[in-house]
């Protein structure tokens, strides 16, 4: 049987995990907690990466020691049977439908920021060129994908460098603000509901778990790889909310960067910088959508969606091309309708891939088999339970629960299929 060449070192591997995780959470997440918490937005960034690192640290261990490429679905499946690999499949489709449009419409309010353009239609136009793109050139994807979120980190480090050195210092930025805000002292516990959407930036590394087949040494170079891309990721998203609290009021929003640099370098800069992140968003959306069509394709092949979606056209899944594409333009016309803001489509997004999480953790606390390993799988159940219980919107947690049970009907739905041809 072919196997999958182990060539990612620790190098390569922490490189190939910080182009999965960095992407549209830098360039909107910042100004959006910002928005909803002022200067205790730190604060807050801080606990979010303080209760991801258990979830991660499972992750890693699972990666390491049980190394395969079929991803957090499969994991799960092979650990609680057949149902629970189409729930988590579910639950993973049910966050891209909503954080893919949230993305494509990061990119819209940038070129709003920058040009006037409406967000909307601008995040419309992105997701539609996006899946027409990968009509065209499919196999460039992976390719283009890694390209920006290079281009992603060098733009983000200039923008950080120029946003404290150029920017007139809004005062914002210093223990006393930050910890005396009102957001802080008198509203703490509504400002905690903020660490779920700012969870979105801590989704990705679960799929270091179908990474693990691919790394030399899986044992040594896989925590090495984890550990190392979620430091210099930590480091950038608080450099980021940082940078944003530095600025002041004007920043606390859809895109902070955008107008930051504006007072200082003219608007032809903001222009630019619009311009160069909706470009970003774009490649990443079109390696994106590449990689859930994928799924699409292949969960409909195991008869746990509707068989039309498995028919290739070219060799393309040009139907679960189509149907995602369909799904974004929707979501963002309900967006645009004002029946669902984009913190809430991060949110409900993050939500799904924290009940991933969770599964994840379930399953290191059967399988793994130190003590301490499973202490820390304990522990990071207790954290994905406690972002959970800060979202305090019992809609929002109503989400991974809807989606779940349509993935638990759905595989009911084909076992009753099979026993009809018995």
């Amino acid at each position: 049987m072919d196997q999958l060449k182990a060539t990612l070192g620790p190098i390569s591997g922490t490189l190939m995990m910080l182009n999965i995780v960095l992407g549209a959470s830098l360039f909107i997440l910042p100004g959006l907690a910002a928005q909803q918490t002022g200067p205790a937005s730190i604060v807050y960034w801080l606990l979010a990466i303080l209760l991801s690192l258990p979830l991660l640290v499972i992750s890693c261990l699972l990666a390491a020691e049980r190394p395969s490429s079929g991803g957090v679905a499969h994991l799960v499946g092979a650990a609680f049977g057949r149902r629970f690999f189409v729930m988590a499949s579910y639950l993973f489709l049910g966050a891209v439908m909503l954080g893919l449009p949230a993305i494509a419409l990061s990119a819209g309010y940038a070129l709003q920021a920058g040009f006037g353009l409406n967000a909307g239609l601008s995040a419309g136009f992105i997701i539609t060129l996006a899946v027409a793109a990968n009509f065209l050139t499919p196999k460039r994807a992976s390719q283009l994908g890694s390209t920006a979120s290079i281009l992603s980190i060098s733009l983000l480090a200039a923008l950080i460098i120029f946003g404290f050195v150029a920017t007139p210092s809004s005062g914002l930025l210093s223990v006393e603000e930050v910890f005396s805000s009102r957001s802080f002292t008198s509203e703490f516990s509504i400002g905690l509901s903020v660490i779920p959407l700012i969870f979105f930036a801590f989704t990705g590394w679960e799929v270091a778990i179908s990474l693990g087949g691919e790394f030399k040494k899986p044992k040594r170079n896989v925590p090495i790889a984890i550990g190392a891309s979620f430091i210099i990721a930590s480091i950038l998203y608080l450099l980021c909310a940082m940078v944003v609290v530095h600025a002041g009021v004007s920043a606390f929003n859809e895109a902070p960067f955008v107008g930051m640099l504006a007072p200082v370098f003219g608007v032809f800069s903001s222009q630019l910088i619009a311009g160069f992140i909706a470009g970003l968003l774009a490649v990443n959306l079109f390696a994106a959508i590449w990689s859930v069509s994928r799924m699409i394709f292949s969960i409909s092949e195991q008869g746990f969606l509707p068989a039309s979606l498995k028919v290739l056209s070219r060799g393309l899944p040009a139907r679960a091309l189509l149907l995602f594409g369909s799904i974004g333009l929707i979501m963002i016309g309900v967006h645009e309708a004002r029946f669902i803001d984009i913190d809430t489509m991060f949110t409900l997004a993050s939500l799904n891939f924290l009940c991933l999480y969770g599964l994840v953790a379930f399953v290191g606390l059967l399988q793994l088999k130190r003590h301490f390993q499973r202490l820390l799988a304990a522990i990071a159940i207790a954290s994905v339970a406690a972002i959970l219980l800060m979202t305090q919107s019992l809609p929002a947690l109503s989400y991974p629960l809807f989606i779940a049970c349509i993935g638990w009907f759905a595989f009911f739905r084909t076992q009753r299929q099979k026993w009809r041809w018995l």
